[in-house]
Order: C-alpha cells, then structure tokens, then sequence
C-alpha cells in the first residue's frame, strides 16, 4: 500500500522536475532528492507518529480562605501542565542498498514541555442576589522566553526553534446573579 502510495505521489514530482528550470543542480540529483522524501515514508511505514507527545499530565489545585478567617473571601491556585519529549527528526544511516536513510529506529528527540500556572481570586457578596468573584490568572508563570527545539537538521546545519509561549496576565471579573 505504501510502495502504492509513494509511487502515486512520485510520479507528479518527478515531472515537476522534468519541466522545471535545473539551475539548482542536475536532474538526477533533484529526483534523488524526491526519492529520499518518499523512502523516509517507507521507513517509518507501520510506526507511530515520532512528532506527538505521547504523555501529557495537567493538574490544578484551588484553596479558599475559609469564612473565620482574616482572609475570608480570598483564594489561591495553581496548576500545572507537562508533556513528554517529542522527536524533532533523526540522524540518517548509509543502507547499501537502498542508500541514505533515515535511521527511524533512533529519533533526535526535543525537550520535554514543563508550565505552571497560579491565579488569585477574591469573592463577596455585593447583595443578597449578586456575588462578585476578582481573579488574577497568571499563564506561563516561569517563562523566560525559551527556544524551543522543532525540527533537527541531520546534515548539521542546525535545528529549526520556535519562542516559548510568553508569559499572560488577565484580570476577570464575574458577577453572579
């Protein structure tokens, strides 16, 4: 099916290459280039998508003060959110027969993802029908503007990095009735 598959979708891409302007290199060396696409598909036939996290962990915990306390009203929180390492590409074998590979069997893998998050909260009766909650949400409480690895270059050109999520502030206010 794959073989199927990677034949239907070569056929077009060599004949872009043969209609197209080889001032970029040769025609062989193009298709060898396309061929390389379509035996990384073959390779990792079967096997599971390298690219998603395969755990994640999120938990939060909330504490409000209670009614006799100095601090009646007011509330604390926190969460956190975690995820597994993530492959961000492979390192590549010499196959002596089918040539440059990728070497699936052992992923380049990135950083795991690690985030906490806190919020305040102060609730009051402003009637006897209205309450009134104030929240202070603080998303992404220790970034620092981190890299992020995304993608590994083999030939050692480097890796491809995205900036972390920043941190949010947001202020709600809710009544309720």
């Amino acid at each position: 099916e794959v073989n199927r598959l990677a034949e239907a979708w070569l056929a077009p891409q060599v004949a872009d290459v043969l209609r197209s302007d080889t001032s970029e290199g040769t025609i062989r060396n193009r298709i060898e280039e396309q061929l390389a696409i379509v035996q990384t598909y073959i390779a990792g036939d079967g096997r599971k998508a390298e690219e998603l996290r395969e755990w994640r962990v999120n938990a939060i915990t909330n504490y409000t003060f209670d009614q006799d306390s100095r601090l009646k009203g007011f509330g604390v929180g926190g969460g956190f959110r975690w995820q597994s390492a993530v492959a961000i590409g492979t390192e590549f074998i010499d196959d002596p027969e089918l040539g440059i590979l990728p070497d699936v069997n052992n992923p380049v893998w990135g950083p795991e993802d690690l985030k906490f998050d806190a919020w305040f909260s102060y609730k009051t009766k402003l009637s006897q029908n209205v309450d009134w909650l104030l929240k202070l949400n603080v998303r992404n409480v220790f970034n620092e503007d981190d890299l992020i690895p995304v993608f590994y270059n083999a030939d050692g050109s480097g890796k491809v990095y995205r900036l972390a999520k920043e941190r949010d502030w947001f202020l709600s206010s809710t009544f309720r009735f």
